[in-house]
């Protein structure tokens, strides 16, 4: 990740005290963490519910050893029993070239999507504000 660790503690803090948000973490087996993916539901007038896996990370040690899988797996069914009725990955350039996440996911039953996801930051400087 490019965002600062503090940075990344503070957004964990916040994604376990939202109901809306989980995080599954797996570990080898001598309890070191190895991988991780996040999810996000959301309820939308178009859609309803639908959710979003926004991060998956594997060690590199631990890539091919169907981590990702089952990381992916644990996402799914929580944002299913969540009630989403579709659910939307997020691949962002650090994410590729080079590991395969598309094809990973494209595995698992994903397919490209007709929406087109749009990016904007939000803070002070931003004209009108």
């Amino acid at each position: 990740f490019d965002t600062p660790p503090q940075a990344l503690a503070g957004h964990l803090a916040r994604m376990l005290a939202e109901p809306n948000s989980a995080i599954f973490l797996a570990t080898n087996g001598d309890g070191a963490a190895v991988g991780f993916s996040a999810a996000l539901v959301g309820v939308g007038l178009e859609f309803g519910v639908t959710a979003q896996i926004e991060s998956l990370y594997v060690t590199p040690k631990t890539r091919g050893k169907r981590v990702g899988s089952r990381l992916i797996g644990a996402a799914l069914a929580w944002c299913e029993a969540a009630g989403a009725r579709e659910v939307f990955a997020a691949i962002n350039a650090q994410g590729e070239p080079g590991r395969q996440l598309e094809r990973l996911f494209m595995r698992l039953g994903f397919a490209q999507s007709r929406r087109r996801l749009m990016y904007r930051a939000l803070d002070e400087d931003r004209p009108g504000s």
